[in-house]
């Protein structure tokens, strides 16, 4: 992953749609095989890396080299079905929740993304002056999930207040 992507012309600034939920950073296990002791990864780590690597793909492969980088990450999530009347209307438990505060973590998810991107976007997440993450609600229930990573260097003139 190293030789191809240094080559590249480093830009200022890219946005990444990773489509459906991305699960939060799990920790790594630890089994007992043959009488040792192995530690792997989780495959919900392994799965969600492959389709944020693929996002990145899809955004035509940005490289931000040693820049320090900005990142902003809005998870969009489907509202609950009991959220809904039958009309299609939000229904009381719909309105009293606000904003999707629930499974998964905000932090593991920042943390899952920041370390898929490691020789992809950047040399390493380390970069990362400025993290600004939230979780909402999709628009309507039509709406599928998707996360939104908004990412920029210091250099980038379009930068967000």
């Amino acid at each position: 992953m190293t030789a191809d992507v240094d080559e590249r012309m480093a830009c200022t600034h890219a946005q990444l749609i990773i489509e459906g939920r991305v699960a939060g950073k799990a920790r790594h296990r630890s089994a007992v095989i043959g009488g040792q002791v192995r530690q792997f990864d989780p495959k919900t780590n392994r799965a969600a890396a492959t389709r944020i690597a693929e996002a990145w793909q899809h955004a035509n492969r940005p490289w931000f080299a040693d820049a320090p980088v900005g990142m902003e990450i809005v998870i969009h999530e489907q509202r609950p079905a009991g959220h809904w009347t039958g009309k299609g209307e939000l229904s009381a438990a719909g309105r009293r929740s606000p904003v999707p505060a629930r499974k998964p973590d905000l932090d593991n998810v920042a943390k899952q993304i920041c370390d898929a991107l490691n020789g992809r976007l950047w040399h390493d997440d380390a970069q990362v002056y400025d993290l600004r993450a939230r979780k909402e609600w999709c628009a309507s229930r039509d709406t599928p999930e998707v996360v939104v990573v908004t990412a920029w260097t210091i250099d980038d003139r379009r930068m967000w207040v």
